[in-house]
C-alpha cells in the first residue's frame, strides 16, 4: 500500500507543474498587444516625419520657382515701360515668339513653372502662369485581370 501511495503523491506532485492562471494570459496578452501598439506608432511617426520633409521640400521648391518667375514678371514691366520687352525677355533666357514670350522657372528635375507673356501697345497680359510636368511619362501598361483558370 505504501508503494502504491508513493506512486500517487509522486505522479500527482510531477503534474503539478507552474500554474498560469487567468491573470498571467491576461498580463502576457495585454504586453504583447501594447508592444505591437508601440511598435506600429512608431512607424507610423517616421513615415509621417518622411513624408512631411518632401512635403515642406516641394512646397519650398515651387515657392523659389515662382519667386523667379514674379521677378522676371516685375522686370518684364519696367523694361515694357522703357520699350526694351523683347530685349529684355532673351536676356533673361525666355523664348520669344514676335511678341510672344514663354518664360520656365525650374521647380525641379521634373516640374517647371512656365510663364506667357504677351506684349501689346506696350502692355503686357499674361496669357498663363502653369506649373508643368516635363520628366519623360512611362505609362503603367500592366492590368491585372483575373482570366480564369489556366489549365
Amino acid at each position: 500500500m505504501t508503494g502504491l501511495m508513493k506512486t500517487k503523491s509522486s505522479s500527482s506532485s510531477s503534474q503539478h507543474g507552474p500554474v498560469v492562471g487567468s491573470s498571467s494570459i491576461i498580463m502576457i496578452f495585454t504586453v504583447l498587444c501594447l508592444t505591437m501598439f508601440s511598435a506600429l506608432t512608431l512607424t507610423q511617426a517616421r513615415n509621417e516625419l518622411s513624408l512631411s520633409s518632401y512635403y515642406s521640400t516641394s512646397v519650398l521648391d515651387y515657392t523659389k520657382a515662382d519667386e523667379n518667375a514674379t521677378r522676371f514678371l516685375a522686370g518684364a514691366y519696367e523694361a515694357s515701360d522703357k520699350g526694351e520687352f523683347i530685349k529684355y525677355a532673351s536676356d533673361m533666357g525666355a523664348e520669344v515668339f514676335g511678341s510672344t514670350v514663354v518664360y520656365s522657372a525650374p521647380v525641379d528635375t521634373k516640374q517647371i513653372i512656365e510663364v506667357v507673356l504677351t506684349e501689346s501697345n506696350g502692355e503686357i497680359k499674361i496669357n498663363s502662369w502653369t506649373l508643368v510636368y516635363i520628366a519623360e511619362w512611362n505609362p503603367d501598361r500592366h492590368l491585372n485581370v483575373y482570366g480564369g483558370n489556366n489549365g
